[in-house]
């Protein structure tokens, strides 16, 4: 029965943060594939993100309070930088996903 108790814990903002990066994800690859771009050019880029959604999502699964908040700190973190190194593209959707993932951060004490 953990799986339950963990189900009914679970953060909405962890849930949205690792919605949003999924989606951001897919929104980066259309975007580069539809500029005539390879796959394999977004491919880098593609898997940091994927990594990070990831991380988030199976961050809202983790029995483990403290190392879920320290899985969302360094997601925060990512997200942050590729918000502000894509910031006139893409990347207010990266300081989306950062904030909503901080916040979830800041929720886990």
């Amino acid at each position: 029965m953990k799986g339950h108790a963990d189900a009914s814990r679970r953060d909405p903002l962890v849930t949205a943060a690792a919605v949003v990066g999924f989606g951001l994800l897919t929104v980066y690859v259309t975007i580069m594939v539809s500029q005539e771009s390879t796959f394999a050019d977004a491919l880098p880029w593609a898997v940091v993100m994927a990594a990070g959604a990831g991380a988030i999502a199976g961050a809202g699964r983790m029995g483990n309070r403290r190392n879920a908040r320290w899985v969302l700190i360094g997601a925060t973190v990512m997200f942050g930088l590729l918000g502000l190194a894509s910031i006139l593209s893409i990347g207010i959707g990266f300081v989306v996903v950062a904030v909503l993932s901080g916040a979830a951060a800041a929720r886990m004490t």
